[in-house]
């Protein structure tokens, strides 16, 4: 029960990427997973131990593979990364500028300047190189990033809940199909030892016709 529990709720993502604020107890008090789950477990545990590890690698398959679970974690990736992008704008901002070429001017000014003496180029040449720093900090915006931070927070969290509501119902869904075919193993088994039963009957029949 509790290495499926734990397939379950825990993401399958790198390392680094598998905080999450939901515990299996907590979401087991919910109705219809409860009773589904737990249902499940039960009627798998009955059979045999194979069985419930056959049940873990279906749900695992699942998980790896289902591509809803793979869009929903992309999304909490990228509802994490906005609140990043939002929040930068609460730091100061360093901008570095430099710029350096050959500059060429033939203009008005550079024909009428005073240092053209008679018969000089009406054009000016020459290396030009400048550098300049820039720093700014927010003072107050009217609470705009403020709250564009606080909404992109709240977009990553509805991106939490998809992740965990897709991997209960991917997970679900496999137990479902894992138990159907649990299921339609046993109607073969109690097909096949019928069809045994009734073939000893019609050949004891068989023997007494004979007599």
């Amino acid at each position: 029960m509790d290495r499926i529990s734990s397939i379950i709720v825990a993401p399958a993502e790198p390392a680094s990427r598998q905080e999450l604020p939901w515990s299996f107890s907590s979401w087991l008090t919910r109705g219809a997973c409860t009773v589904g789950l737990g249902v499940g477990i039960l009627l798998v545990a009955g059979s045999s131990p194979a069985h419930a590890e056959t049940l873990v690698d279906t749900i695992k398959a699942a998980l790896a593979f289902q591509p809803n679970v793979k869009g929903a974690y992309t999304r909490r990736i990228s509802a994490r990364e906005r609140v990043k992008v939002e929040r930068g704008a609460l730091f100061p901002k360093l901008d570095l500028r430099g710029e350096t070429g050959y500059d060429y001017s033939d203009t008005p000014s550079t024909r009428n300047r005073s240092t053209r003496g008679t018969g000089g180029a009406g054009h000016t040449s020459l290396w030009r190189s400048s550098a300049s720093v820039f720093v700014t900090q927010l003072i107050f915006d009217g609470f705009q990033t403020v709250n564009l931070v606080r909404s992109a927070k709240a977009w990553a969290a509805q991106a939490g809940h998809r992740v965990v509501n897709t991997r209960k119902k991917v997970a679900l869904e496999a137990i479902a199909a894992y138990l159907d075919v649990v299921r339609t193993r046993k109607f073969v088994i109690m097909a096949r030892r019928n069809v045994r039963s009734h073939g000893g009957i019609l050949g004891g029949i068989v023997r007494l016709q004979r007599r």
